[in-house]
């Protein structure tokens, strides 16, 4: 499922997905400081995501695999969170390119 005004970007593989879109599009931002915390609103380029929950807008760059590749079942971190195996990317979040969960 894929929420109002999210941006998916070429070659990116989205399965088995909740993403809940954003409340604004990047250029309606009001100033060019908030740009540059958030290189890209939605998804870039060439990302794979599977069995996860992003929330409204997060910021995932280009090259990002969030697949859970070791099965983690429970863990915390500052830009991520898995419960009972589904990555959850919480709000406003932001993932640098090529960001490995």
């Amino acid at each position: 499922m894929v929420g109002i005004r999210s941006i998916i970007d070429e070659g990116t593989v989205i399965k088995r997905t909740v993403m809940l879109g954003t409340d604004y599009y990047l250029w309606d931002l009001p100033d060019d400081a908030s740009r540059e915390n958030c290189p890209h609103l939605g998804v870039g380029e060439d990302c794979q995501i599977e069995n996860a929950i992003i929330d409204k807008n997060a910021c995932i760059g280009d090259g990002c695999r969030i697949v859970n590749e070791k099965g983690i079942q429970e863990e915390v971190s500052d830009l991520y969170e898995i419960h009972e195996g589904v990555t959850i990317i919480p709000r406003n979040a932001v993932l640098p390119p090529g960001t490995v969960i």
